[in-house]
């Protein structure tokens, strides 16, 4: 305190994620509706009538990019980048959360035609 002001108010500390000086630049993540499913995207939580559904993680992240590009293929390789970013991982964990989805969400809910997987045609309507 040489001035008689404290060091911090002097340099204030770096804005930071939380900081709310950030908060106005950020969009929030858009909440998807479907049927009586809510998927919002921001708080990784699916809805279904309301009520939280339990939804294992890497199923969360392959329904998000399946509703992003909802009624259109999406390839293998980019859900298995999208869902499993910088690793190496068997076909077979994108066909155990697939069939993860399908309980959730039925199974007519997601199309699988060779070499690509996509929403079925009911639209899911996203809000901000």
């Amino acid at each position: 305190m040489a001035d008689g002001m404290p060091l911090n108010a002097r340099h204030p500390a770096p804005a930071t994620f939380d900081d709310p000086r950030q908060v106005s630049n950020r969009v929030a993540p858009p909440v998807y509706h479907f049927d009586r499913f809510q998927l919002d995207a921001g708080e990784r939580q699916l809805l279904a009538d309301g009520a939280a559904v339990a939804i294992p993680p890497r199923a969360f992240d392959l329904l998000t990019v399946l509703v992003e590009r909802a009624g259109k293929p999406v390839s293998k390789g980019e859900l298995l980048d999208r869902v499993w970013p910088n690793l190496v991982v068997e076909e077979n964990n994108l066909q155990v959360q697939v069939s993860a989805l399908r309980k959730i969400l039925g199974a007519q809910a997601i199309v699988t035609i060779p070499g690509h997987t996509r929403m079925a045609s009911g639209s899911w309507n996203s809000r901000h």
